[in-house]
């Protein structure tokens, strides 16, 4: 998904360098111009459309419109996909082993009668939180997704992401719960986690979820504790702490 939202050529569907790379590898990169719920995102974050932080308004929102595109670009008509089911990821993941088919089976079973199932956040504890990686039940999502965005506009303040509106209309009521379900945990392992119990071929995927590339990830890996002392973004350095091997 590469979301246009903001640039001069706002509706072109030209691919870039990367857009180009993705497709010679069989991808379908799909240019989104606008949320389907964009006015409300622009009403409920003011500041960041004044000061044109225009990547904040849409990115962060894109997979709440997967139903929309599955239809509109027909990616269920297309050989050997799920006829159901989508597995999101955010872009900063590694998959790390082999899905299987046996696995998309498992996990599309596990689903049950859930509407969508995603991940835990900083630690293994057992509690849905991070949408990184994310299990959908297309037709139960799209059926969902006009509650989901009426309970976020009626918010004091609006969301500034995805993850909130999908958590807080968890929250919101206990019957919703059961539309829930916590995604097993080898499908959204964070980087700072001990491996142990776990071994690393049962690991699907990796999500580089906080400590990235050039901002904590190499310090964490070598054990630097000094290093990680000395990152600037504060919220990191717990996490990172939990990936120290010494």
């Amino acid at each position: 998904l590469v979301g246009r939202f903001g640039m001069d050529n706002e509706n072109s569907t030209e691919p870039k360098k990367f857009g180009k790379w993705a497709e010679r590898k069989g991808v379908k990169v799909i240019h989104v111009p606008r949320l389907s719920f964009q006015d409300d995102v622009i009403r409920g974050n003011p500041s960041r459309f004044q000061k044109k932080m225009f990547a904040h308004l849409q990115g962060p929102f894109l997979r709440l419109d997967i139903p929309k595109f599955v239809k509109e670009h027909g990616l269920f008509d297309m050989p050997n996909v799920c006829k159901h089911h989508v597995l999101y990821t955010d872009v900063d993941v590694i998959f790390a082993n082999r899905i299987t088919q046996q696995d998309v089976q498992s996990l599309s079973k596990s689903m049950g009668q859930a509407t969508v199932s995603y991940g835990r956040e900083y630690t293994k504890d057992h509690q849905m939180f991070n949408t990184g990686v994310m299990v959908m039940n297309v037709e139960r999502f799209e059926q969902d997704l006009p509650k989901m965005l009426q309970q976020a506009r009626d918010e004091e303040v609006y969301p500034l992401h995805d993850q909130q509106i999908l958590n807080n209309y968890r929250k919101a009521n206990d019957t919703l719960k059961e539309k829930f379900q916590l995604l097993p945990m080898h499908y959204n392992w964070k980087a700072y986690w001990g491996l142990e119990p776990s071994n690393f071929s049962q690991v699907k995927i990796l999500h580089l979820h906080g400590p990235k590339f050039g901002s904590g990830l190499q310090a964490m890996g070598k054990c630097n504790v000094t290093a990680v002392s000395l990152i600037s973004y504060k919220a990191y350095q717990l996490i990172l702490r939990q990936g120290i091997c010494c």
